[in-house]
Order: structure tokens, then sequence, then C-alpha cells
């Protein structure tokens, strides 16, 4: 969607998710998930480690040359208490990735991203009807540094993620908003995946979505 109402791109996708085994990475162990079209993103393995403290994020691959810089980094900290927040990385001068502004120069950023546990609401996805499935929100925050004119914007991802007890993830909506860089019009791209089905042995879930 382009500026307030101009909706440009409406596209449906399938994702399977399966639990596919374990590596390790920087010296812990980590369980591999495979994905064949996260987001509409194409294939991909993200890593996790679960411990008494929480789960830990250790990237995905092929990752973003930002997504680099910030991982290893925590999404959920146990024990969960409702409602709680914490804070999951705060860094600054990070090299952005992508040039935003047409000067062959990728643009500078700082990110800030905060955890909030909301609560327990039920959730109805194809898969069926999950009461009490705890609600998280991700939001982070980007302070981009624009290297021709070293002008500031600020642009927002918001993830809400709802989770089921014995099931994990059953649903998510991730809206990003871009403020205008090159043109008068910012960008807001929004993805949402639902549970439609999934088996335990193998562990394996199917994500249809809207992108």
């Amino acid at each position: 969607m382009e500026g307030p109402l101009q909706t440009i791109a409406r596209t449906g996708f399938v994702n399977v998710s399966t639990v596919k085994g374990s590596d390790r990475i920087k010296g812990v162990n980590v369980k591999i998930f495979h994905d064949t079209n996260p987001g509409n993103h194409g294939p991909s393995d993200s890593y996790y480690r679960k411990d008494p403290a929480g789960i830990v994020y250790y990237g995905s691959d092929p990752g973003t040359p930002l997504e680099k810089q910030l991982v290893p980094y925590q999404i959920v900290r146990f024990p969960v208490e409702i409602p709680s927040s914490f804070q999951q990385f705060n860094r600054k001068g990070l090299d952005f990735g992508s040039d935003l502004d047409g000067d062959e120069q990728n643009e500078v950023a700082d990110m800030e991203a905060v955890v909030t546990v909301m609560g327990k609401e039920t959730i109805t996805v194809p898969a069926g009807i999950y009461p009490d499935a705890i609600r998280v929100e991700a939001r982070m925050t980007m302070r981009i540094t624009l290297s021709g004119n070293h002008r500031s914007a600020i642009g927002t991802d918001v993830m809400t993620a709802w989770f089921a007890n014995g099931i994990g993830l059953v649903k998510y909506i991730e809206r990003q908003e871009l403020p205008p860089l090159k043109s008068d019009r910012g960008m807001v791209t929004e993805i949402t995946e639902e549970l439609e089905s999934m088996s335990m042995n193998p562990q394996t879930s199917t994500f249809p979505g809207r992108h």
C-alpha cells in the first residue's frame, strides 16, 4: 500500500514449516526450522535455542545483512509473565543493507526492539480454535540516516503473534512502515500467516498467508 489508502498488491502464499534437526552455532546447540516460503520470501532455515531463560533467535540462512548484525537476540523470556515486556535489542550505527536514496551507498540505521506479552485470547485459524493463546507484540523502531543528505527517517516493524500451548505459533501479523524517501509516499507492507494444519510426527505446519 502506497500512501494512506492506495493498495498496489495483494498476494496469497503458502508456507510449510518443518523441524529438521539440530546444529551448533557460536558454540551452542540450536534447533533448525525449515520454511518453504515464510512471508512469501522464498525458502529459508532459521535457528533457535531454548533454555530455562527463554528462546533465543540465532538468525536464518539466507539472512539479510542487517539481521546478521542483530543476532543472536531473545524472542521469548521464561517464565512467561502476563503482562510483561523486555528490550530485545538496541544497536546503533548498523549497515542498513540497502541504498534507499539512490546515491549508491547503503544507509546507516539505529535499531531498537521491545517485546511485550499482551495477554491471553481465544484465536481462531483454519486449523481450529485455540483458547488462552498468548498474544505477544514485538515492536521494532528503525532510525535510518540517509547517506546523501544525512536526513533521518523513522521506520517501524510491528509483529503481533499468537502462541497456543502445546502447538506453538498459530498466527502472526507483521506490519512494516517505511517513510517517504525517494518520493513523497511511504510504503506499508503487511503480512499475515495462519496455521492451516500440523502434524507432530514429523513436526510440520502449513501457513497460508496474505502478502
